[in-house]
């Protein structure tokens, strides 16, 4: 088995791909027909709506692993075939740019027929990939822009009208705020944060957990999966804890990055608004590739 580790993903950062041609077909606009839902766990929050009509119902749930624009996207529904093999696909928030994706899972749901699951960052333009800034959270202009997602690809556009996003963007704040207390940690002194856990030997640990094969799970996920890793980092950069789960819709397997990462891993420590070091967060992604 020959296995390609693609890398450590950090929230602060966004692949960039070549741009994606516009679509030439016409967009297919599907209303909503549910209210927003949220689902929290403890370690995730999902945020969901439907679409469409109670005969050909579309979903579009976002997953938020740490606060931020930064989710884990489903798209499920009849049309999204289309994209479960098409060559370029994007997304598109309110007005904003067309910003390329990749499916990480390509099946079915339940009641909506066929499915992607893809990560992206709610933006309006494209980010450089060694872009590791964080843009504000809450974004209010950000916020305002959006009352739409696209989704195209060479021969298909959805469009699903969310209206305007901020209500439902509070929701998740607050559903993410628990979660962040669960973590033990104060939510308001994370959010204010004037530097996050700093990653000291980043390339270092990913050679590392690049030398164990991912487990065969993989190549029976279709030869490509995404774990996220959440480490506690306490107030002298030491990581302390780590917690693994996979994306939405891939079955849960161990893999050997947790043991490394709090072993070998070093980070500079989050700074409080006043330049004090807090014990915080480091959410990361693994994604494995077997050819």
């Amino acid at each position: 088995m020959i296995v390609r580790y693609i890398g450590a993903v950090a929230t602060g950062m966004i692949a960039i791909m070549q741009p994606v041609k516009a679509a030439a077909a016409q967009p297919m606009t599907l209303k909503p027909i549910s209210p927003w839902s949220i689902e929290q766990s403890d370690d995730t929050c999902r945020l969901a709506r439907t679409f469409g009509t109670a005969e050909d119902p579309y979903l579009l749930r976002m997953r938020a692993d740490a606060p931020g624009y930064k989710f884990d996207i489903t798209l499920a529904g009849a049309e999204i075939s289309a994209f479960q093999n098409a060559t370029e696909r994007s997304i598109t928030y309110g007005s904003g740019a067309a910003l390329p994706f990749t499916p990480m899972v390509r099946g079915a749901l339940k009641t909506y027929g066929p499915a992607i699951v893809f990560f992206n960052e709610m933006t309006e333009k494209r980010r450089a990939y060694t872009d590791e800034t964080e843009q504000p959270f809450p974004n209010p202009p950000l916020e305002a822009g959006v009352d739409r997602i696209g989704v195209a690809a060479s021969n298909k556009r959805l469009v699903l009208e969310t209206g305007p996003i901020g209500a439902a963007m509070d929701a998740m704040r607050k559903c993410m705020d628990d979660v962040v207390r669960g973590w033990g940690l104060d939510p308001a002194v994370q959010s204010t944060l004037s530097r996050p856990v700093t990653p000291l030997n980043r390339a270092e640990v990913n050679a590392l957990v690049a030398a164990n094969d991912p487990p065969a799970a993989v190549r029976a996920l279709g030869g490509i999966a995404r774990v996220h890793i959440r480490l506690m980092v306490d107030a002298m950069g030491k990581p302390v804890d780590c917690t693994t789960w996979p994306t939405d819709q891939v079955p849960d397997f161990k893999v050997d990055a947790c043991e490394i990462m709090l072993e070998k891993a070093r980070y500079a420590a989050a700074l409080d608004a006043n330049g004090v070091a807090v014990p915080s967060y480091f959410v990361t992604s693994l994604v494995f590739r077997v050819f």
